[in-house]
């Protein structure tokens, strides 16, 4: 007797509610035998003849028996459907030809793995429709066959068409301003078709939902591909989204319908729309606020802000924001969005990705657990779960969608922005081996890298003397004084000593930090200036009110801390493109 056992890559645990009924749904596994070695005609499920197969969904694991004497060849074919709150999916799909041996051994011969059709529908989400399938030769990555055994890794799903068509039916935004559906409106020029949602069924507090975007090169037959994975601040503080997400299947209901998650990640990979294209903007996408135009906008734009009275049109953010929020002339709920939709601008990562000519998977854990956000990324293994996940997306027919055979996960690059920097360090340290990168973009005050100086020693000894590179973006947020940051360089530094091959960068350039983020220098136009970008976007404002906002408080954490995640030392290069080179 054979089993088919389906279940995560990382533990013997198959527990998880994606993996068994009510979400798991029909017969997941099926064998066809065949007693001649077939053609490719294979690859219909008609083909062959079917043979007892026992489902045991309740416990992920199937039976099946070779007649005797055995066939040449069987084909198993497997496909986990899954069904949430009425909407159902495949969440993994894959057929294996075996031949077999004249004990019954089963040897991988060829596999088939999806291949789709993207549709795009403007400003309401993504349908995904199979093409024929296509075949390749050996074994497929999610699969391994042992004595008596077949394993599918199941560590994650593909849960993209679950997603968009629960958003359809379930959304609960108004439809005057639908959370998360701007990611898809052709006016903003993203590549949602590039887009898939992953479910993770590792025992534990999460991240369940994983959302990765493929890069030009990652999509075209690459032989590697290399795991950027990043780590926001938690989406329930980040832009106050306040999204706390259920390790449930109706999680996954809650998360599409009120779109929170799209949003958040939506804002890193998007890049910043020009002033003078807002118009067209506003007509192509007349259900975006005025808010969300602002938080478009490359420039800081003049606006009255609604409801907030001592906020006049023509009153430069951040300081007035701060004298109005102080002198009671708005409430905390009011605040609280505004600094989300103009300081959380585009950070433009889908834009770099592609720029950068490297195969990148840009992979972001939805970390919402107020106390361990991130539990499966700082654990150590993170080098064999995206192994998983390349080839959940492989199969899915979402990378490499060309090559002929499948591609391998290439060592990783982690990042941080904020409070998702703690994770980040805590990862470093157990996963350092298989960490090439790490880039920490403006970590909050508990994060900063000077506090964490054990984990990053530890994982960069891990290298054992190969290459790692850690890249500080560092805005006057996290540090009080020019001192603060030689300092952390000294510091961070000395940690790292025990690999000679490991670089530390600091960007902007240590030399360069006072001058950057001081506001007063970047006028008159007509000085030179090291922030050109910081230029561009107070366009619109005068010497006068530039220099005298620049006095005021709250640029370090309203501006400048937000800066560092969508800004660059020029306007058209950002921190992010800049640090994929180093």
């Amino acid at each position: 007797m054979t089993s088919v056992v389906w279940g995560p890559r990382s533990s013997t645990k198959r527990d998880s509610f994606w993996l068994l009924p009510p979400v798991l749904i029909g017969d997941p596994v099926r064998v066809r035998a065949f007693d001649r070695i077939p053609d490719r005609g294979w690859i219909d499920p008609a083909r062959g003849v079917p043979l007892t197969v026992a489902n045991f969904r309740d416990r992920a694991e199937a039976t099946f028996v070779l007649p005797s004497p055995p066939p040449a060849a069987v084909a198993v074919d497997i496909d986990l459907r899954l069904e949430v709150d009425s909407v159902r999916g495949s969440g993994l799909r894959l057929r294996q030809l075996f031949t077999v041996g004249a004990t019954g051994s089963l040897m991988p011969s060829r596999y088939v793995r999806r291949d789709v059709t993207v549709t795009v529908a403007p400003n309401a989400g993504v349908t995904i429709a199979d093409r024929p399938p296509v075949e390749l030769v050996g074994r497929h990555p999610l699969l391994t066959a042992t004595t008596n055994e077949i394993r599918v890794d199941a560590e994650f799903l593909d849960v993209t068409e679950l997603w968009w068509e629960l958003r359809a039916r379930h959304r609960t935004s108004p439809p005057a301003r639908p959370r998360g559906d701007w990611y898809v409106h052709p006016a903003l020029g993203g590549r949602p078709e590039r887009l898939r949602i992953l479910a993770a069924t590792t025992p534990g507090k999460g991240p369940m939902l994983w959302m990765t975007w493929a890069s030009r090169e990652a999509v075209a037959p690459a032989q590697k591909i290399q795991p950027l994975i990043f780590l926001i601040a938690p989406a329930w503080l980040n832009g106050g989204l306040g999204f706390k997400q259920q390790l449930s299947a109706s999680g996954l209901t809650a998360a599409a319908a009120g779109g929170a998650p799209l949003l958040a990640v939506g804002r890193f990979l998007l890049s910043s729309v020009p002033s003078a294209r807002l118009d067209a903007v506003r007509k192509a996408a007349p259900r975006l606020s005025e808010q969300e135009l602002w938080q478009l906008a490359t420039d800081v734009l003049r606006a009255t802000v609604p409801g907030m009275p001592g906020m006049a049109k023509g009153a430069l953010w951040p300081e007035k924001l701060l004298e109005t929020a102080a002198g009671g002339g708005a409430t905390a709920r009011a605040v609280l969005p505004l600094l989300s939709d103009i300081g959380h601008r585009p950070a433009g990562h889908e834009a770099a990705a592609d720029d950068s000519g490297k195969p990148l998977l840009l992979v972001y854990p939805v970390g919402v657990d107020p106390s361990e956000p991130y539990v499966s990324v700082q654990q150590a293994g993170l080098a064999e779960r995206m192994s998983s996940l390349v080839g959940t997306l492989f199969g899915a027919g979402a990378v490499a969608s060309a090559a002929t055979a499948a591609p391998v996960a290439d060592e990783l690059i982690l990042a941080g922005h904020s409070s998702g920097n703690i994770a980040m360090w805590a990862s470093l340290s157990n996963n350092g081996a298989d960490i090439v990168k790490c880039v920490a973009f403006d970590a909050a005050a508990e994060a900063v890298p000077e506090s964490h100086t054990t984990e990053i020693g530890t994982g960069v000894a891990r290298r054992k003397g190969r290459p790692v590179t850690l890249v500080l973006v560092t805005s006057p947020n996290s540090f009080g004084s020019q001192k603060t940051l030689t300092d952390r360089m000294t510091t961070v530094g000395a940690a790292m000593r025990a690999n000679p091959a490991a670089k530390l960068v600091m960007l902007p350039a240590r030399q360069d930090q006072a001058e950057f983020w001081d506001p007063t220098k970047v006028r008159p136009t007509t000085a030179p200036t090291k922030n050109p970008l910081l230029r561009s976007m107070l366009a619109g404002w005068s010497d006068a009110e530039v220099t005298g906002a620049a006095r005021q408080r709250g640029w370090g954490f309203l501006f400048f801390h937000e800066f560092a995640a969508y800004g660059g030392q020029s306007p058209t290069r950002t921190f992010f493109r800049e640090a994929l080179d180093l």
